[in-house]
């Protein structure tokens, strides 16, 4: 008696069985049986879907065409593997700004293989995986594999990580004339998402309201000399955001010249 495999996943598909006999009897037709739940076996074959996770016994005793004698009972073993239970944790969160790691971490099996979009990624084989970019962002799964080669993928996780704005801003002369203006215009953010702009304009009156229009007004300083200018603008894609600063030289108002 012999089974095409002694140790198999329940997934596995079917094991064929097969016998022989070593004089040369003839015999009537095979009949097996087995200790495992009797919709596993159907004639030669045994479907470790339908038997279970276990180790299970085959029987067979064959028995002569011509006068019905029967000869040693034989019997094989075959072990169904369970099939692992994959799961990903995401840490810190599947939304976050670029320059962040994610980090994705296995369970449940010996050994992995990582996807994205279902595209296996070559070398992605340990428990983590890390992710930074805006590129990177998509569904992953992971496959686990257990010491007994059983293998099952999990559910996905998506991941996105939204680009960062780049914040950038032109400042007009130091002498100031009605309709200066510093503008932001120059900010940008990738992926289709738009900014608003918080502007500190060095007269100490601090951050202002957030604006969606990229241009604010000179104000009246009081004083001439340097003024520290801040922008910081977000963007509409997870609230990523960037600061930039510069010094802004403000010599005073242009003098208007008049006489009677």
């Amino acid at each position: 008696l012999s089974l095409s495999t002694n140790e198999i996943c329940v997934d596995g598909g079917l094991v064929n069985i097969t016998s022989a006999i070593t004089n040369s009897v003839a015999v009537v037709a095979p009949a097996y049986s087995t200790n495992a739940p009797a919709a596993a076996l159907v004639g030669s074959q045994f479907d470790p879907s339908k038997a279970g996770v276990g180790t299970w016994t085959i029987t067979y005793t064959p028995k002569a065409a011509n006068g019905g004698c029967v000869g040693a009972t034989v019997t094989q073993t075959i072990i169904v593997n369970p099939l692992p239970t994959p799961a990903i944790t995401v840490a810190p969160s599947n939304d976050v700004c670029e320059g962040t790691v994610v980090t994705l971490t296995a369970t449940g099996g010996a050994t992995y293989q990582w996807y994205k979009n279902g595209t296996a990624l070559t070398g992605e084989i340990s428990d983590k995986l890390t992710l930074s970019a805006a590129t990177e962002s998509g569904s992953y799964t992971v496959m686990a594999i257990t010491a007994e080669g059983c293998d099952q993928l999990s559910a996905p996780e998506v991941i996105t990580i939204y680009p960062n704005p780049v914040a950038s801003f032109t400042m007009p002369q130091g002498c100031s004339v009605a309709g200066d203006v510093f503008d932001a215009s120059a900010s940008r953010v990738n992926g289709g998402h738009t900014l608003t702009y918080v502007w500190d304009l060095g007269d100490g009156k601090g951050p202002l309201a957030p604006s969606a229009t990229p241009t604010i007004a000179v104000p009246a300083y009081a004083t001439a000399g340097p003024k520290t200018i801040t922008l910081t603008v977000t963007s509409s894609g997870n609230g990523c955001s960037a600061t930039t600063t510069a010094t802004y030289q403000y010599n005073g108002t242009v003098p208007v010249a008049a006489f009677t």
